[in-house]
């Protein structure tokens, strides 16, 4: 798996996680067993990219902390961008500090 660059397991990490969240809150909005069988299948895919990053970075911790970070932030341009999810003032900064926190976990 390590012939891969591990931008490449990234990119696709990400994508298909991605696709994970938007199906499963059309799922969860649905109950439409299409949505979660999408689901399953693209966090797999999303898994097996997450070897390949254990492949090139045998680090558990600092792959789980960019992995907590990425999920976040992508979690949030979903809900927000795409299902017009609101927060308040007071999630927005529970969400800053969490990320700073995550941030001096990864240090």
């Amino acid at each position: 798996m390590s012939a891969v660059p591990f931008w490449v397991y990234i990119v696709f990490a990400i994508i298909f996680n991605s696709f994970g969240e938007y199906f499963s809150k059309i799922w969860g909005n649905t109950q439409n067993i299409l949505y979660a069988i999408l689901t399953v299948l693209v966090y797999s895919i999303s898994n097996v990219c997450w070897l390949g990053l254990m492949s090139h970075k045998n680090s558990l911790v600092l792959l789980s902390m960019l992995w907590v970070i990425v999920v976040a932030i992508l979690s949030i341009i979903v809900g927000v961008g795409f299902f017009n999810e609101t927060l308040s003032v007071r999630q927005w900064i529970g969400i800053a500090i969490s990320m700073v926190a995550i941030f001096l976990l990864c240090e």
